[in-house]
């Protein structure tokens, strides 16, 4: 962990009486964590003071206290428990926080590459089951990050810090943290938080899709040099799919993943306990707690170069242990809204929550195409087979946007079977075109 610098004039202070301050841990945008000792009972504490020229800013101290109020309120092993929230004699403000040891995610996959599945899954199970507990007490973190979750040492256990933008989730319009911007991370944000469509529990899901891609990958889904570009691409491009670039990856867990990265908040999971549910399944977990490693394995994949910074710093909640120095990735940006970029809207559909199979005249979301290759190729195999015999002709389907699009492998087969007198006409088969657009199309007019 890091050193106080010489000459810091809060290192050494009592603070209210009642926290002695050890030395800084680090420093954000917005303040600073402080090692402390609670005096009372000799307990280690994290202080997260604000930086005094925010203390001037009504804005900012609202949302520092209401960091405060809305984490205080939570009370789950995988959140950060918040003891106070106060003012110091010197009109700072500051927030007292169970102190960590352990090393931020992003440090994590930025030292080690793409994680063990074994691993990634238990520790997104931890991550969905924390963010789970905080929708139930009505709490959207809208801000789900690799560097604002914390790997404990030793246990791998993980803990979500940073509640500094969440708010109380309801239906209407995201919020604005200031006139005429959007506060979030490009790289995590959902295509409804980028547009200022209204922000829901479904937006923390398609985030934590984004971090289970990087723990899994390496890579977030979606880079490029600046914050405008990387939001351009969350809104019209689809990711690659993930077995395409992690081909060990059982397409179960591919499945889960994807489906959290759907544009549309209705073809995700329905909640966030649904997707730890089919985690661990998938994951071969049992019920209760996932179980906690003590030894992380090595990694499966070469570390990718860090993303281009953003334009702001976001300050992590707590701070890890020490990792070499290297470009901050995927910063907490503030957009401004005149330059946001946008998708055409298409009519909205009703696709089934659980069911694979899409309605007639609607495309499926692309999780749900993923389920259905093994079947589609083998189908294709046995149609190239009968090819020798003259009697099949089989139509592959493979540019273009297809109106509609079959749920899978469709034989015609005649209802009755008399002995022809003529050779029968051939079944057509049709394949689904290949994985490429995420985005829902509108239904195919007749």
């Amino acid at each position: 962990m890091s050193t106080s610098p010489a000459g810091d004039p809060v290192v050494g202070q009592v603070i209210k009486g009642r926290y002695r301050v050890l030395r800084k841990l680090g420093e954000g945008g917005m303040g600073a964590v402080y090692l402390a000792d609670q005096l009372s009972i000799s307990r280690k504490v994290a202080l997260k003071v604000l930086h005094r020229e925010f203390t001037r800013d009504h804005e900012f101290v609202q949302r520092f206290h209401q960091e405060a109020r809305l984490a205080a309120a939570l009370n789950h092993p995988a959140i950060t428990t918040v003891f106070d929230f106060d003012q110091g004699e010197d009109g700072s403000l500051f927030i007292v926080m169970e102190y960590l040891e352990g090393t931020l995610l992003s440090e994590v996959i930025r030292r080690d590459g793409a994680l063990d599945v074994g691993r990634a899954v238990r520790l997104g199970v931890q991550i969905a089951d924390g963010l789970g507990a905080a929708h139930a007490a009505g709490v959207i973190h809208r801000d789900v990050k690799p560097q604002n979750i914390m790997v404990l040492t030793p246990g791998d256990r993980v803990k979500l810090m940073d509640f500094g933008i969440a708010r109380m989730g309801d239906t209407g319009a995201a919020h604005l943290t200031r006139a005429g911007a959007l506060m979030g991370t490009p790289h995590y944000m959902a295509p409804e938080q980028i547009e200022g469509r209204p922000i829901t529990v479904k937006t923390d899901i398609y985030a934590f899709g984004v971090v289970l891609y990087e723990m899994l990958t390496g890579t977030t889904p979606f880079n490029a040099p600046t914050s405008t570009a990387v939001l351009t691409k969350q809104l019209r491009e689809p990711p690659a799919p993930l077995r395409r670039v992690r081909p060990e990856v059982s397409p179960l867990v591919e499945q889960v993943v994807m489906q959290a990265l759907e544009k549309e908040p209705e073809w995700r999971q329905e909640n966030m306990g649904d997707l730890a549910r089919r985690l661990r399944a998938v994951g071969g977990l049992p019920a209760g707690s996932p179980p906690l490693s003590v030894a992380a394995p090595a990694p499966a994949i070469a570390p990718s170069p860090p993303a281009a910074p953003g334009p702001q710093v976001a300050m992590p909640t707590m701070v890890s242990t020490p990792t070499p120095e290297a470009p901050m990735e995927s910063m907490r940006t503030i957009v401004s809204v005149p330059t946001m970029v946008s998708r055409p809207m298409a009519p909205s559909s009703s696709p089934e929550q659980q069911a694979p199979v899409a309605p007639s005249g609607t495309k499926k979301p692309a999780w749900a195409r993923l389920k259905g290759s093994s079947a589609k190729l083998a189908a294709v195999v046995a149609g190239i087979g009968l090819l020798t015999a003259g009697t099949m002709a089989i139509a592959l389907h493979v540019g273009g946007r297809p109106s509609p699009v079959v749920a899978g492998p469709h034989v015609e087969k005649p209802s009755v079977d008399p002995a022809p007198t003529t050779v029968p006409a051939p079944p057509r088969l049709v394949v689904p075109p290949p994985h490429r657009d995420r985005v829902k199309q509108p239904p195919a007019k007749p």
